[in-house]
């Protein structure tokens, strides 16, 4: 009795924290203008910096709780975790930035943070990406790939990566959460 009560009252407050979270609605051109800024990096030739311009396009948060695991939708894409994913309720950020990663070649301007990083899951997760929130434009689907960047060794690496023609989505099966992009 006393689990039921406790999930009622987490899963009330999650309802009413992600309704009452002015991140977690779509974003409008003067939240994307606020969560702009400029990063100033040299030029690999080691001529004058560079400005990169990072845009906040989304951001969201959730709980995912044992027994009922949890959904986030940002923008036209979700993340889904099945029930049993995690041990104990986990609070968790998603945020989907206009930015493409210097040291990933070919990837596309889009860079996805999945927080805390290095949350590791005891069943896989699934998370869909709309080709619209990938920002594919007119590029063949078949030719990209969903990476990690491994904050251990310092590298991207590929994941296994579903495309959806029909629905024109990704479908990515994440075993953790970290710093996520897409590339041929």
């Amino acid at each position: 009795m006393k689990a039921r009560w406790f999930t009622t009252i987490l899963l009330a407050f999650t309802l009413l924290w992600t309704s009452c979270d002015p991140g977690s609605h779509s974003p409008t051109s003067a939240d994307l203008a606020k969560n702009s800024s400029s990063i100033s990096e040299a030029a690999s030739d080691g001529g004058p910096a560079e400005k990169i311009t990072t845009r906040l396009l989304g951001r969201r948060h959730g709980i995912i709780l044992p027994l009922l695991g949890g959904t986030i939708s940002l923008l036209q894409s979700v993340f889904v975790a099945p029930p049993g994913a995690v041990t104990l309720p986990t609070v968790v950020t998603w945020e989907i930035f206009a930015d493409r990663p210097t040291d990933l070649p070919f990837a596309l301007n889009r860079v996805y943070n999945f927080y805390p990083h290095l949350l590791h899951f005891l069943i896989p997760t699934t998370v869909s990406i709309s080709f619209v929130d990938a920002g594919l434009g007119t590029n063949d689907p078949n030719e990209y790939t969903f990476y990690y960047f491994n904050e251990l060794s310092g590298e991207w690496e590929p994941q296994p990566t579903s495309v959806d023609i029909e629905n024109q989505r990704f479908i990515v099966t994440l075993h953790h959460f970290s710093r996520y992009a897409f590339a041929r």
